[in-house]
């Protein structure tokens, strides 16, 4: 982008420098502040808005007017809002709602906290009432009902792992009274527009009448409570690929025995790789994880006891678990991406007074859930005696996720730190019981049938003109287990082996979500820390505040295993691997005001010394490995310093388009290739050597602005198949993030990111072996294997698009906005690698010396 682009985006930030006055009943606003919450603040469309929007109308005020501000990497003010004239809504008149007629934001003055919460469910509901209509049934897993049989794969998960509604009853009778009353009166608040709109057909929510909906059903604490324990997981539980990494293992172990299985197995999925960047510096402070005791092993194969194949279950019982496992998660991926149910990944860039060109603590946000259409988060200004906050709730939930008050802003990322594991119970004969610390337990068990309405053809619009799979014929039932460690995920198998899992979630998110409201309101950085000391879902929290400090905190209850134990592959569940407790708040990792002067973070380890496993088979979003996508933001910190508010937010574009895997291999690449003899290699090395490493070089059709792309997309995926397929078998395909063996790395294919993150297993182990990192030589021969790949990488092309180099392309990749409801908007283009909210805050109250 050029310096007339960069000085447009520059003056959309200049453009809140001037900070207005604070409503009526607000705080002094001490903060300077932007956002952009694409692709607009409202996803309410009538039937009669709907018919103009597909006839190329709009479908309604603020549906798709922040979208082309956020492409821009441009910022709205983001201030808390001038003094205007509020309007109570109807069933109580101790709050008022005033909205933003350039963006919809609402401005809501609440007498009392419970009357501020009446006011947002109310402006919420006006907003994303379908929306919410969505998440109550995901959190009660009747999502079937609404959509029909495509629902069902959601439906079967959320019904396995959940802890019920007596379970999360209980959760909320022990939370605060104050905490109870203001979420009933969020739920008094939508039902409140619920009965507004109810008769009134011309202002009913197109969805609803389209899938026959009708009449809206008045909203409950249950479907709040339920949908927040949907959203707690997703978001803050990690650590469920066990089953696929045991499978791997025991693949390894049958065909190159143990000593070789080891060495590639931890290079694969390592615990603790020393290499990989951290968000706090050494010299900030190290803060290893624990562990406690250990298990009696006589296996002598490996530090770990739960590397003995006679533990584990054999590979003849495990590994189909293993691939049914796996096809339910990719079929629930496909349904939450259709859905528009995000993924989790974000960023946050900290600064320090000593590293800006004000000496103002600042702060960015860009929580990275893909992109919906209505978004996946909502914002508020709101106000009452004990908040002044504005930011962003996801629908549905009542909690300011991340957003600023009055003196202080806050923004956070997902931990993507294992705090769940996987256990295996063995199980009687007859599947009812199993041991624990020599004692017989009975397994609780029971069968839900899951409910599943056809959609009427009115609804063929929100389903792609696609007509939908019949509802199955009886009902579907699906069965229920859990034992001591928590829910069965899968069997019980022929040998009568149950795979549980045990979750920090379970009992602990309520409060959770008290620790986290709490927090927000604070000004200070050290009571904002303590405050977060509440916590049990994983998430990583960013402070700045006008008090003049910056603050990180990776936050959650995460568990003291043995220290012989593994927890990548499953554990049995008969007691001798139990967690033996959690970290102490003192030894997450955290840090007030780096010496470095800022901090950033882009979901990777949080600081020397702390480890993890990974996420999910493949490793998808979680192995922290030497090559991070966090360390171009570094470096676009360091090349900006000392960094103005308007560079602050132009550091997310800095790096949007890199391609991390170009970073790390095209140096490599480059070099081989100039031993190639092939013509058509000697053409595309001209290109390779032209080409910056980004993917924002579009021509006028669409397609990438250089073949250097296409050329290296295939290299990749060769490279990867060459140096992991004789290894990993027909498993490398997964590891490398590919749908299947044919797929190719794109975004289309591999819809859960974009192809150039740079975060699976099977990338991050050939960018450690590339610096000698590995403990097995994955890149033996390392000119010969890229060679190898460039050839073969031509060779398809050439069969594809013809010999000639110059005319090899692929068209761009592209941001959709998965379809939520009967809105649809424009795709960006090019695909950005960013947060899918944008926020950027400066403390203007702090003291100026640095």
């Amino acid at each position: 982008m050029g310096r007339r682009r960069e000085l447009v985006a520059s003056l959309g930030l200049c453009a809140l420098l001037a900070v207005p006055v604070a409503a009526k009943g607000a705080a002094a606003d001490g903060l300077r502040a932007g956002s952009s919450v694409p692709p607009g603040q409202s996803g309410n469309t009538t039937l009669a808005g709907f018919t103009a929007g597909q006839a190329g109308g709009s479908y309604g005020p603020h549906t798709d007017d922040q979208r082309v501000l956020y492409q821009g990497f441009q910022y709205k003010p983001m201030q808390f809002v001038t003094a205007v004239p509020l309007v109570a809504p109807p069933g109580d008149s101790n709050v008022k709602i005033y909205r933003d007629p350039k963006y919809g934001v609402p401005t809501i003055v609440g007498t009392t906290d419970a009357d501020a919460f009446y006011g947002i469910g109310y402006a919420m509901a006006q907003d994303r009432l379908f929306q919410m209509e969505v998440f109550r049934h995901v959190g009660h897993g009747t999502l079937a009902d609404l959509i029909g049989a495509s629902g069902l794969e959601m439906d079967r998960e959320v019904r396995r792992v959940t802890e019920g509604p007596a379970a999360l009853q209980s959760e909320f009778n022990k939370l605060p009274p104050d905490a109870r009353l203001r979420l009933q009166r969020f739920v008094d608040g939508i039902n409140a527009y619920i009965d507004q709109v109810q008769g009134n057909p011309a202002q009913v929510p197109a969805e609803f009448t389209l899938l026959n909906d009708l009449p809206i059903q008045h909203f409950s604490v249950a479907d709040i409570v339920g949908f927040g324990e949907y959203a707690g997981r997703f978001f803050g539980e990690f650590g469920h690929g066990e089953l696929g990494a045991a499978a791997t293992y025991e693949h390894l172990l049958g065909r190159f025995g143990r000593r070789k299985a080891e060495k590639v197995f931890h290079d694969l999925l390592p615990l603790n790789d020393p290499h990989a960047p951290t968000s706090i510096a050494a010299r900030d402070g190290r803060f290893p994880r624990h562990t406690k005791g250990h298990v009696k092993s006589k296996y002598r194969g490996s530090r770990y006891a739960n590397h003995d194949p006679a533990v584990l279950p054999p590979i003849s019982q495990l590994a189909p678990t293993a691939a049914a496992v796996d096809a339910g998660q990719a079929d629930l991926a496909a349904l939450q991406r259709r859905l528009a149910l995000p993924r989790f990944g974000s960023n946050a860039v900290l600064v320090s007074r000593r590293l800006s060109a004000d000496h103002k603590p600042m702060i960015y946000g860009g929580p990275q859930t893909g992109w919906a259409v209505p978004g996946f988060f909502w914002e508020a200004d709101v106000h009452s005696p004990v908040r002044d906050q504005r930011g962003v709730m996801v629908p549905a939930i009542p909690l300011f996720v991340i957003g600023r008050n009055a003196r202080a802003a806050w923004t956070v990322t997902s931990a993507l730190d294992a705090n769940a594991d996987t256990f295996v119970e063995q199980l009687n004969g007859s599947n009812t019981k199993y041991r624990h610390r020599g004692r017989t337990l009975t397994v609780a068990h029971h069968t839900e049938t899951i409910p599943c309405k056809d959609p009427p053809t009115t609804a063929l619009p929100l389903l792609s003109g696609e007509p939908p799979t019949p509802c199955p014929v009886p009902a579907e039932k699906v069965d229920v287990y859990r034992t001591l460690h928590g829910p069965a995920i899968a069997g019980p198998d022929k040998g009568h082996h149950l795979y549980v899992r045990e979750s920090v979630v379970d009992h602990r998110l309520l409060r959770s979500l008290v620790a986290w409201d709490i927090a927000g309101r604070r000004s200070n950085v050290h009571s904002f820390g303590a405050a977060l000391s509440g916590m049990s879902l994983g998430f990583n929290f960013f402070y700045a505040g006008d008090d003049g400090h910056i603050g990180y905190w990776h936050t959650g209850a995460y568990p003291i295993r043995p220290r012989n134990a593994d927890p990548t592959l499953p554990m049995p569940g008969d007691g001798r691997y139990d967690w033996r407790g959690f970290e102490r708040w003192k030894a997450h990792p955290h840090v007030i005001d780096p010496k470095r002067g800022f901090l950033v973070n882009w979901n990777n380890k949080p600081s020397v010394g702390w480890w993890s496993k990974n996420l999910s088979t493949g490793g998808e979003g979680g192995i922290w490995g030497d090559q991070w996508e966090s360390v171009p933001l570094t470096a676009s910190v360091l090349r900006r310093k000392p960094i103005a508010f308007h560079d602050l937010g132009l550091i997310p574009r800095d790096v949007a388009f890199v391609d991390n895997r170009a970073r790390v291999f095209l140096p490599a690449l480059r070099r081989a290739l100039k031993h190639a003899k092939d013509k058509r290699l000697m053409s595309i090395r001209g290109y390779l050597r032209k080409w910056n490493g980004k993917r924002n070089q579009v021509d006028g059709q669409g397609n990438y602005g250089t073949p250097a792309v296409v050329f290296f997309d295939r290299f990749v995926e060769k490279l990867m198949r060459d140096a992991e397929q004789p290894l990993l078998g027909a498993s490398w395909a997964e590891n490398a993030g590919l749908d299947c063996a044919s797929c190719h790395l794109r975004s289309v294919d591999n819809l859960a990111a974009p192809t150039y993150k740079f975060e699976y297993a099977g990338e991050q182990v050939l960018a450690a072996a590339l610096h000698g990192h590995t403990r097995y030589r994955w890149l033996r021969h390392r000119n010969a294997l890229f060679l190898r790949a460039a050839r073969d990488a031509a060779n398809e092309l050439t069969s594809e698009q013809g010999g000639d180099p110059s005319k090899w392309n692929e068209p761009a990749e592209s941001g959709e906005f998965s379809a939520q409801g009967a809105i649809s908007v424009p795709a960006l283009v090019p695909l950005p690698n960013r947060g899918s909210y944008g926020q950027v805050v400066e403390a203007t109250g702090a003291p100026a010396h640095p």
